[in-house]
């Protein structure tokens, strides 16, 4: 990560690299300088925005106040971080909201060691110019400020509170070749139905190989015992042509060529049930496979595939920081977004205190909730219980609250994956 503050200084007139004071490898090529326009309202002075742009091998996301400058005149100050693409567990907002605290409070700002050796300026994927989207409000502006590769085909994408839209004092009226106005949810839209398209190929693809291996396997079993079957036939029939006197002798040499031939085939079919079992096998696997994992374990292809078994672990093992994440971190968190940080976690994490909170979020997104549902819950993860832990303290209030009342709730919350757990909460009367 690298930080960055550009725009005028308190007592200056022209824009500047204000942190760092040096700059020998290019990095003002992360400022989009030329952004202000002078037929504006001076009431818009004081207003921030958002806005990404993708240089060289960098996503840079700033936030950019419109403020005076020493002579009266309106210019700004961007509080920039620029993060590559693995660099994806930053937060961003609350970095650069301490990097403006930083500088307004004169504390020293610390900068990443060793920076690189040069910054090139280059989007060459970039297929758009600069467009604007406004955002309702601060949970749908975080949905989108973060890395995307498909923020590649635009030049820059500036962020404005939708509650400034059409006003005077909105920052769409200071800025430079910014008509281009798009819905927030067309930055993505594309790439999420790409991936949705890909992986029905894929998955289609996998079924069809599995389909085609079992019926090749059946027919080279049919070829074998019917190539059996042919030479039994063929010994009998030979054994027929041979004349009367030997007759004695060839009845007792096919006697013993059947015995033969019946214990060869009693083999064969050990050998096929052996054969048949690990085909079986081999499907059920493979199709665990195609549906996001192994018994027992969190589907990442599914959310709302319930944790049972080996995996209910007590949470012993869970690093801080989950610990932390179960305790307070889950409550401004939307449950969606919980449910899908779950699937994307290392599979040694999903056990113990972890597997119930999913089990639990999976119960609370029921259309009715009933308290017999709860009973259960709590019968079968109370075990992995931590008493700290925020759906615990949640799970037994529900359990404390009539049924009538849960029933009187049971509209719920429409779309209800979309909310944070604390509004559920509150919904429900906890606090």
């Amino acid at each position: 990560m690298i930080k960055l503050i550009y725009g005028v200084k308190d007592k200056s007139s022209d824009c500047e690299l204000i942190f760092p004071t040096k700059d020998s490898i290019g990095l003002s090529k992360f400022v989009n300088q030329s952004i202000i326009k002078n037929d504006f309202h001076e009431q818009i002075v004081g207003q921030s925005f958002y806005s990404i742009r993708c240089v060289d091998n960098f996503y840079v996301f700033s936030k950019i106040i419109l403020v005076y400058d020493s002579k009266k005149r309106v210019s700004y100050r961007a509080y920039i971080i620029a993060l590559e693409e693995d660099e994806t567990k930053c937060k961003i907002f609350e970095t650069i909201g301490k990097l403006e605290s930083q500088y307004k409070t004169s504390e020293t700002i610390q900068q990443r060691t060793p920076l690189p050796e040069i910054i090139k300026g280059d989007n060459n994927t970039a297929k758009n110019g600069i467009v604007k989207v406004y955002y309702n409000n601060q949970k749908e502006f975080l949905e989108y400020f973060k890395i995307n590769a498909k923020y590649r085909q635009f030049e820059t994408i500036y962020f404005i509170d939708e509650i400034l839209k059409g006003k005077p004092i909105d920052p769409i009226n200071a800025l430079k070749n910014c008509d281009n106005v798009v819905g927030i949810e067309t930055l993505i839209k594309d790439d999420t139905d790409q991936n949705k398209n890909t992986k029905k190929k894929n998955k289609s693809e996998r079924i069809a190989l599995t389909q085609n291996l079992e019926n090749k396997i059946v027919i080279i079993l049919f070829i074998i015992l019917l190539g059996i079957g042919g030479l039994w036939v063929f010994q009998l029939l030979s054994y027929k042509g041979n004349n009367r006197e030997s007759a004695a002798t060839n009845n007792t040499v096919i006697f013993d060529s059947i015995t033969t031939i019946n214990t060869n085939i009693v083999d064969l079919q050990n050998k096929v049930q052996i054969l048949e079992k690990s085909i079986n096998n081999f499907s059920q696997q493979l199709k665990a496979a195609l549906s996001g994992g192994k018994n027992g374990g969190i589907n990442p292809g599914v959310g709302n595939s319930e944790i049972t078994g080996n995996n209910l672990r007590n949470n012993e093992q869970l690093p801080e920081d989950k610990l932390k994440f179960l305790e307070t971190d889950c409550k401004t968190m939307i449950i969606n977004e919980i449910q899908n940080k779950i699937k994307k976690e290392d599979p040694e994490f999903k056990i113990g205190n972890y597997a119930s909170f999913s089990n639990f979020l999976i119960l609370i997104k029921k259309n009715e909730l009933k308290k017999e549902d709860i009973n259960n819950f709590i019968s079968l993860n109370q075990k992995n219980f931590n008493n700290n832990d925020e759906y615990v303290k949640f799970a037994k209030y529900l359990n404390s609250l009539d049924n009538n009342f849960l029933t009187s709730k049971k509209e719920g919350l429409r779309n209800i994956g979309n909310h944070t757990f604390k509004e559920i909460e509150t919904h429900y009367g906890y606090n």
